[in-house]
């Protein structure tokens, strides 16, 4: 079953954090994989920000359930959560601190939607400087994004360029 290994991991992370950790003491996060042969995301979801989705210039929030943080309990469980892709998404992935209380002048979605065109690195680098500006460098929790395009269709291999222009 493919549910097994996110599964797995989650509980395992969970336990290890539990046992390693101090009374209230936790860590949001999600496990994130993708299914290139069933075009779908799968997820668990423990405490962390909803995912953003792109398509045709529309974004919205993806919608999840929400387990709590782990390292709270040993040997819980978690809700394992598929989401299906269209070719032509665009998944955008973002940590608490991308969302804090002094970037809060950042309207992420709208961020998204201007930068729908770009290539997923540069919305990376247009949204952590955006950050930075908003919150004057002064980040108080980690501000991470992680940001695929599905295009959905066989396996095909890619060229890429490297940015300093060498091979």
């Amino acid at each position: 079953r493919r549910e097994q290994g996110l599964m797995e991991q989650a509980a395992a992370a969970n336990d290890a954090l539990a046992a390693h950790s101090g009374p209230g003491d936790f860590v949001t996060g999600q496990l994130v994989r993708v299914d290139r042969h069933s075009a779908r995301l799968s997820i668990v979801n423990a405490g962390h920000p909803f995912p953003y989705r792109v398509h045709d210039g529309v974004v919205d929030r993806v919608e999840l359930a929400i387990d709590m943080p782990f390292g709270l309990r040993p040997g819980r469980e978690f809700t394992y959560q598929e989401v299906p892709l269209r070719p032509g998404d665009r998944i955008a992935r973002v940590t608490d601190g991308i969302l804090e209380r002094n970037a809060a002048s950042l309207e992420i979605a709208a961020l998204l939607a201007a930068t729908a065109d770009k290539h997923p690195r540069e919305v990376v680098y247009t949204i952590g400087d955006e950050v930075l500006r908003a919150t004057g460098g002064d980040l108080r929790d980690d501000a991470t994004i992680v940001c695929i395009d599905w295009h959905g269709g066989p396996v095909r291999g890619r060229v890429a360029t490297p940015l300093n222009g060498t091979s």
